[in-house]
Formats: C-alpha cells, structure tokens, sequence
C-alpha cells in the first residue's frame, strides 16, 4: 500500500505545483527509485497472485521513465544541420584558455561536422569573445551583469529578457534569422538550491555530529523545497512568454530539475526534449552527487527534428555540456 501510494504521489509530481505539497515535489524527485520499486512488486502481484491492476499502473510509469533513459540509437550529425550547445560554466569558473580541457573543445567545435551555430551559456561572467575560436564570427546577446548569454552565427534581430518576482534574471531571448524565418532561442538558468557548501562540508567532515546531520539535513530539505516553489513560478512565466511568442522556439538552459518535475512539464510543453534522440543512456548532464541526474535540457519546436543529441565528455565545469543538432522540416 505504501509502494503504491508513493508511486501514484510521484506519477501526479509534474502536473502539480510543488507550493501545495512538498510530498509530490520529493516523490517525484525520487521518481527513479519509487517505479523500480514499484515495478518490482506490480509484476509480482500482477502475474503471481493474478491482480493485474497492478499492471495497468505501470503504464504511466514506463511511459515517464523514457524521459530518464534514453534508447535511440546514434545518428551522424549532417554538416549543414543547426548545432546547438548549452552549457553551465558554474559561476565563471570555466577553466582558462591554456587548460588542456578548453583547448580540446575549441578543438572540437572548429571540425565541420561539430561546428557551433548557437550557444547557450549560464553562469559565465566573462567576455563571451574569450570562448571562441578567433576566426569565428558570433553575434552575441547578454544583459549588463548578466551570467546568461547567447551567441550565434546567425544574425540577432530581436532580444529581451524575464525576471521573476524578486527581480531575478532567469532567462534571456534573441530573434535569431535562420534562412527565410525568425527563431526565437530561449536561455534558461532556474533557481537553485544552493546546497552545494553543506554537502562539500558533510563530505569533509571527518567525525560527523549526528544532531548537526539531522538539523543540516532539514535546512537542506526546506531549502530545496522553496527552491523548487521560485523554479515553478519562474518555468510558469517562462511558460507564457513562449506561448505568446509567434516563431518556432528552442529553449535550453540549467533547469535545476528532474523530468519529472513540474517546472520541466511547464517549460517542455508541446515542445520535443531532444534527449529522446540521444543513443541509449541516461546522459546526465551534472557531474557532482547526485551524478545520475539530467538537469541541463535543450527543447525544440516540432518544425525541427533533432538528428543528433550528446554530453560532451569536456570536464570544464561541474555541469557537462549538451550538444544538439537540429534539422528544419520546412
């Protein structure tokens, strides 16, 4: 009974508010563990004891756990397709020009085949000039004091910004003219929980106090959970300002989120997350504990079809980079 409550908790996380209950928001977070333990225990009394009611409850949960495993396989990115990265540099921490690791991917992206038509940075403080290969020409679009940025070959027309409530810049646009039409190209960077000192600190420490866990554990828990509140009511406004925006979209940024969240439901929409044509794999996109998860996402609009979807394996910052091709339809 337990099993299938938490279950039914965590299918019903992405089309509920986390602000109503911090239950759903945590059981949908632990989405992966709750349906392999349901999955366990449907199958048995499914087919040993002949209640298939359980059966038809892992429907829902099969259907979602395709957003956490991906099982296309590769396909070879074709020269004259879109090449789309999106890439959290962890505050500005991206590593200098003479690190064998940055070298190596502006190494990658000068190849034909790997070459970078557009480029969504989060948490990159420096001039976006520094990141290209010299002889790249790139038109780029960042908000005074901002830590997002874009930059592409095409040309900008139009550009803006979102703030939330508080006043936070969480996400950035630009008009981008690709052949005969307008592309709007969303730059995404959502709330986060800010707990990384507290883990590095519990990882640290040496004799651990019991009570200091548990009250840091509680901190960590509310905290986490007002982080998910603001990310809901900045994916909602992220949310109406595309569906109010009349071209094609492609959205990518650091979502601080599982795909079973509501945030990701808000900013996904009727939008295709390119993951699913990414060969098979989990491809997480965060390189500290928890490592397993996907955080960093690249939408696009159903006008495009995503021909090739990878994490680059470039350890330049605590996020990995994703890399996307695209092909229009039209």
């Amino acid at each position: 009974i337990l099993s299938t409550g938490l279950y039914v908790l965590s299918c019903m996380a992405p089309f509920i508010n986390p602000c109503h209950s911090s239950l759903l928001y945590f059981s949908g977070m632990a989405f992966p563990f709750v349906f392999i333990n349901f999955l366990i225990i449907g199958i048995y009394l499914g087919f040993i004891k002949k209640k298939f009611i359980f059966l038809f409850l892992l429907i829902p949960g099969i259907i979602y756990s395709f957003n956490f495993i991906s099982l296309n396989p590769s396909e070879k990115q074709q020269v004259d397709d879109i090449s789309v990265y999106s890439f959290n540099a962890h505050s500005g921490k991206l590593l200098h020009q003479n690190d064998s690791a940055f070298n190596q991917w502006l190494q990658y992206i000068k190849k034909d085949n790997n070459h970078a038509d557009i480029i969504c940075l989060q948490e990159f403080h420096k001039d976006v000039s520094d990141l290209f290969p010299r002889n790249a020409k790139y038109n780029v679009f960042a908000k005074k004091k901002s830590h997002l940025k874009i930059a592409s070959t095409f040309p900008i027309r139009e550009s803006g910004e979102l703030k939330d409530s508080a006043g936070l810049r969480f996400a950035i646009y630009s008009d981008l003219d690709i052949g005969d039409r307008l592309v709007r190209v969303y730059n995404f960077h959502l709330f986060s929980n800010q707990i990384s000192s507290w883990l590095e600190s519990a990882n640290n420490s040496s004799k651990p106090n019991p009570e200091k866990i548990i009250k840091g554990s509680e901190k960590v828990k509310d905290r986490i959970f007002q982080a998910a509140i603001r990310r809901a009511a900045q994916a909602k406004k992220l949310r109406w300002h595309m569906e109010a925006c009349p071209h094609p979209i492609v959205a990518c940024g650091d979502m601080n989120e599982t795909a079973q969240a509501f945030s990701y439901r808000q900013i996904k929409g009727n939008l295709d997350d390119s993951f699913t044509k990414g060969k098979p794999g989990l491809h997480s996109t965060y390189r500290k504990n928890p490592s397993w998860v996907r955080i960093d996402y690249v939408f696009a609009d159903k006008s495009f079809e995503t021909t090739h979807y990878e994490i680059l394996p470039f350890e330049i910052s605590d996020h990995s980079m994703v890399r996307v091709a695209l092909r229009s339809k039209i």
